[in-house]
């Protein structure tokens, strides 16, 4: 091969290499996107601010942040940082539009896909225990986006934390036991929760 080809077979390789990786960091940067866009609406599954949820969130925003330059994540850390809320129902308002943007801008680069319904689901699960705990209201929120998703309904790698929903809620009663093992199952896909590890969870995004 002369040394005119081998030049130029370097280049298309190099080229075809940038081309994978650019595929890549998009591909990375929708799934970790999808996820905070899950994470936040599992903060408010409660429909409440809880302890531990406030610096979980500012966590995750810093994070995501890291990741992207994210303005929405930087006003909302900045925010949080500050304490600026003028109520618990403010900040879950501007949360909502947070959610709202960030969803928006993710269907507006291409049509929401199955693995994004996962990967966010993934995160929303996170959010559900980024303060060490389950509430009632957030089993039956969990239990509500199986039920209203086929994807879901169908993925393996989440039937054992459906099931466990599932048993848990049959009597419309969360008992301690049953919140811990949801827990438990829940942990076994995003790690513990923020609370329990002072880890973002979208730094390690499955």
């Amino acid at each position: 091969m002369k040394l005119s080809d081998r030049a130029a077979a370097h280049i298309l390789e190099r080229e075809e290499e940038e081309r994978n990786n650019a595929f890549r960091k998009t591909a990375n940067d929708r799934k970790r996107t999808v996820y905070w866009i899950g994470f936040l609406d599992g903060a408010l599954a409660s429909r409440r601010i809880e302890d531990g949820e406030e610096i979980a969130l500012l966590a995750e925003a810093d994070k995501f942040r890291e990741f992207f330059e994210d303005p929405d994540a930087d006003d909302l850390a900045e925010d949080l940082r500050a304490r600026c809320f003028s109520s618990e129902d403010d900040l879950m308002a501007q949360i909502s539009v947070v959610i709202t943007a960030k969803r928006d801008e993710v269907e507006a680069r291409a049509a929401y896909s199955e693995s994004d319904e996962m990967n966010e689901f993934l995160g929303f699960c996170a959010g559900i225990i980024c303060d060490g705990k389950i509430l009632e209201r957030e089993a039956q929120a969990i239990l509500d986006r199986f039920r209203s998703s086929n994807v879901l309904m169908s993925a393996a790698p989440f039937a054992r934390v459906r099931r466990a929903v599932e048993a848990a809620m049959a009597d419309q009663v969360l008992t301690s036991d049953e919140a811990e093992e949801v827990q438990e199952w829940i942990a076994q896909l995003v790690g513990d929760g923020f609370i329990d590890t002072g880890i973002p969870n979208i730094g390690s995004l499955a």
